[in-house]
């Protein structure tokens, strides 16, 4: 037989005919009030073609029509079964539903609360509120969310349960605020500083705070702000116990100062070198203090970071572009020949590793140098900066660097890279080429340097 019911035992034969039938009756679309005797569900078999699996192995219909001519059909279990399976179905579909629309809720009530909505009155209020939300913060799916939106208009418990999510991520942003001021204040004091990550209202009741708290991370359930705070307060107690001398002058410095890269060079003239320990400490990480420059990771690099260092007056921003890899790193200058990359230690002793190895792999990149002045332009306000572009490639065995002209950084800063049109130009900004050729943010030539101000040369 084709399906792989009892053969010898008539009662389990009947019932999986039934379930047999039931399931391909199901799959196209019937129902139970459809099907009220054998010669209807024959009648819908007759009226399709192809194969149906079932549980009992996959079948056509017309050797379902075969056996049930035959043997006939048990049409109470037939239909019991059909509304079995149009239950489970409508169940499904409910439970989808209500996912998708806590889903929007999740959204939706994020996007608002970025906007500073902690409250709506009805859908009017809710699509006004959250339109305004996508356009100002670009929301990839935020069209689809206003239609389905709109398709539950009438569901009052929506807006109950949106504002009672917008309170609750109301609470959450107000004590993260508060957790971060209480660490900052700490900072003043005892130059032990964290970041909040993330607070979450917990089951109605007490919170859930994702930190950085000096050198420790935080992931811890609270009954209350005060008990929070406490914990905040004994981590940064500890931290203060953590504490590192230079190997050279025997100077103290807290773990947490080196890690954050707060210290870079140590009074004595040592450079404070800090990885993270593949066979951990106590602390997990491996401080050196060195009174030799580092080894160069590549022939060239130095000459290249000094051309780089000539450029960078207290901040900046370095861009490397290569063939598998777009990263920027934040830049700043610790005295005339030493530059500090990233936002703490460990990034700065990762830099050269992964710019000469990326380097080494892609062959060549292009590199932007945005530098901070002290100039402010008359228009934004903003500080003026500086952008330098420069070509490396990796040519036997050395870093080899060419930087382009001023003309060049100009285009290429103010063109879209996809559909080769021209951007609109960056207020503020001097392009920089070398041996004294600039731009100012109208493309004309001006004489400049950071020591003086900032003016036409016509």
């Amino acid at each position: 037989m084709p399906l792989f019911i009892s053969k010898n035992n008539i009662v389990r034969r009947k019932k999986g005919l039934a379930i047999a039938t039931a399931q391909v009756l199901y799959h196209i679309g019937f129902t139970a009030e459809d099907i009220n005797s054998p010669s209807d569900a024959i009648s819908a078999l007759k009226s399709i073609s192809g194969n149906y699996y079932t549980a009992y192995g996959s079948v056509r219909p017309e050797e379902l029509l075969s056996i049930i001519e035959s043997e006939g059909l048990d049409i109470e279990e037939l239909k019991i079964r059909i509304e079995k399976y149009w239950r489970t179905e409508n169940n499904r579909r409910k439970k989808m539903e209500k996912e998708k629309i806590e889903q929007i809720i999740n959204d939706v009530s994020e996007s608002l609360a970025n906007i500073g909505i902690v409250n709506v009155k009805n859908f009017d209020d809710v699509l006004e509120a959250y339109e305004r939300a996508v356009d100002v913060m670009k929301i990839n799916d935020g069209k689809s969310n206003i239609e389905h939106i709109k398709m539950l208009r009438g569901n009052e418990q929506f807006i109950k349960n949106l504002n009672f999510k917008l309170a609750e991520k109301d609470y959450e942003l107000k004590t993260k605020e508060e957790l971060q001021k209480f660490i900052d204040s700490f900072y003043q004091k005892e130059k032990i500083g964290g970041t909040i990550e993330e607070v979450i209202k917990y089951k109605g009741q007490g919170l859930r705070v994702v930190a950085e708290i000096g050198t420790v991370f935080l992931d811890q359930t609270f009954r209350t702000i005060e008990k929070a705070k406490n914990t905040i307060m004994n981590i940064i107690r500890s931290e203060q116990k953590k504490v590192v001398k230079c190997t050279h002058c025997g100077k103290p410095y807290t773990l947490y100062s080196l890690i954050s890269g707060d210290v870079a060079k140590c009074s004595c003239g040592a450079i404070v070198r800090v990885t993270e320990s593949k066979n951990p400490s106590e602390y997990g990480f491996d401080i050196r203090f060195t009174l030799n420059k580092p080894r160069e990771p590549l022939s060239g690099y130095s000459k290249f970071l000094y051309e780089i260092g000539k450029h960078v007056y207290n901040d900046a921003i370095l861009t490397y572009s290569f063939k598998s890899q777009t990263q920027s790193w934040d830049v700043r200058k610790i005295d005339k020949d030493l530059l500090f990359f990233g936002i703490n230690a460990i990034q700065n002793t990762l830099f050269p590793k992964r710019f000469t190895e990326l380097l080494k792999k892609d062959g060549h990149a292009g590199v932007v140098l945005r530098t901070f002045t002290d100039k402010k332009d008359e228009i934004t306000g903003y500080p003026i900066k500086e952008l330098r572009g420069y070509f490396v490639s990796f040519v036997n065995y050395r870093l080899v660097y060419k930087q382009i002209s001023a003309q060049e950084m100009a285009h290429s800063n103010n063109t879209d890279a996809l559909t080769g049109k021209p951007l609109i130009a960056e207020r503020g900004v001097v392009y920089c080429g070398p041996n004294g050729d600039y731009l100012d943010d109208n493309f004309n030539k001006i004489e400049w340097s950071n020591e003086n101000n900032y003016h036409n040369g016509s």
